[in-house]
């Protein structure tokens, strides 16, 4: 019987190491192009967007492509580049749910159904609303990040962790302004007088519980009380963060199982 030596390397690089980098997108709003007012890890440097009007299913949406090129992930001294597009689609007459406290100002907990129909997304000044010049009850925003590469970067991969902020901006003067984030119940539902930013990753009362979304829901709710104009709305300074690093290998555990199973019919073929 002959026999066979069996050596397994186990110098394996692991997803997670020193190469991995996190781009944090900030402000990312109607206005964000060129470098307009978004940035990529706070700053304007290598970030290219380009913004165009499409229409799908006869209704209008807004398509940002953008181009970053100013991080050098694999350590070779220069910059890679990282593309992607950000959808915004618009959704109205949806069904909003939530009890709202007594006080205004605070957040409560509310819930989405999106039975409604596709809408035209329509920009004011910074502002994305719904239909027309305003963002009523009902009314749904979608953020979704599509097309995500690397281009020639090799042994690379960019993952999108989640969007984690937006702003309500008040437009005009009014009062009690509603956003529910997400769709379906016990979902995080924020209440302001004027302008507010939603930190999905922050505090219980700037809406850390949510935690990242893989698509950015943000319907609009009517209040209980009717508020003052409370449609005089847009949404806009949306965040999210991409992972950059290696394509992770099979871990040395797997390795050693796939040697034993060959050494075993190495020596049955014996």
């Amino acid at each position: 019987m002959k026999k066979t030596l069996l050596i397994l390397t186990t110098g394996l690089v692991a997803a997670g190491s020193a190469h991995a980098a996190l781009i944090t997108f900030n402000s990312f709003s109607n206005d964000a192009i060129g470098t307009g007012t978004a940035t990529a890890n706070e700053s304007t440097a290598g970030l290219v967007v380009t913004r165009s009007t499409i229409a799908v299913g006869g209704v209008d949406q807004y398509l940002f492509a953008v181009s970053y090129t100013g991080s050098d992930f694999d350590g070779d001294t220069v910059n890679d580049t990282l593309t992607f597009n950000m959808r915004v689609s618009a959704m109205g007459a949806n069904t909003v749910g939530g009890t709202e406290p007594a006080a205004e100002g605070q957040n409560y907990s509310g819930s989405v159904a999106l039975d409604g129909v596709a809408a035209n997304v329509f920009s004011n000044g910074s502002s994305f609303t719904v239909g027309n010049t305003l963002f009523s009850g009902g009314q749904t925003l979608i953020y979704s990040i599509e097309d995500i590469s690397l281009n020639s970067l090799a042994g690379y991969q960019a993952v999108l962790n989640g969007f984690d902020q937006y702003r309500i901006n008040e437009i005009g003067t009014s009062n009690s302004h509603q956003t529910v984030t997400g769709v379906g119940s016990d979902l995080f539902l924020a209440d302001t007088n004027g302008s507010r930013t939603i930190l999905l990753n922050g505090t219980v009362d700037e809406g850390g519980t949510a935690g990242y979304q893989d698509t950015l829901y943000v319907t609009a709710r009517s209040p209980d009380g009717g508020g003052g104009n409370p449609q005089r709305m847009g949404i806009l300074n949306v965040g999210f963060d991409i992972t950059v690093d290696v394509i992770p290998e099979p871990s040395s555990a797997a390795l050693l199982g796939l040697g034993a199973l060959g050494l075993l019919l190495r020596r049955k073929r014996c």
